[in-house]
């Protein structure tokens, strides 16, 4: 079982997806992107346990974890894409996560100018977060539309 899960991801050295990437970008793929989505599981699981005080100051108790398991959800299933290069499921996971984080920046930058905090901060990683994620929602585009005119 595990064999074949190897074979269909993008770590076995002839995955198909693979080979329009260059040389140069592989680790990208096999590596950055896939720890990119890791991070946002490990930061939604804290979200679901701790909650958000930015996100709680201007919602009801329920949407604190309920946001972040949206983020949690997403980051899994665009994680999931990404590996068995299915991309058309990453890239609508991609749109449901940037969505998520948009709406979380938001709650973080209303809070910073209520008061001062490290939402700032927090604001500034998280728009990091979705410069990264965009550049990946681009490239995935691109990827569809190639792999559609192929058919």
């Amino acid at each position: 079982m595990f064999s074949r899960l190897y074979r269909a991801s993008i770590w076995h050295p002839e995955a198909h997806s693979m080979v329009r990437v260059q040389k140069r970008f592989r680790p990208v793929f096999r590596i950055g992107l896939p720890v990119f989505d890791v991070v946002l599981i490990a930061f939604s699981v804290f979200g679901v346990v701790f909650g958000s005080n930015a996100v709680r100051e201007f919602t009801a108790a329920w949407f604190s974890p309920l946001l972040a398991a949206g983020i949690g959800v997403s980051a899994l299933t665009a994680l999931a894409g990404l590996v068995f290069q299915r991309f058309k499921l990453e890239l609508t996971s991609k749109f449901v996560l940037g969505s998520c984080l948009t709406l979380y920046v938001v709650f973080l930058i209303a809070s910073a100018t209520v008061r001062t905090s490290s939402a700032a901060l927090s604001a500034a990683l998280a728009v990091t977060a979705l410069i990264v994620l965009t550049l990946r929602v681009f490239d995935l585009i691109d990827e569809v539309a190639r792999q559609e005119g192929d058919e």
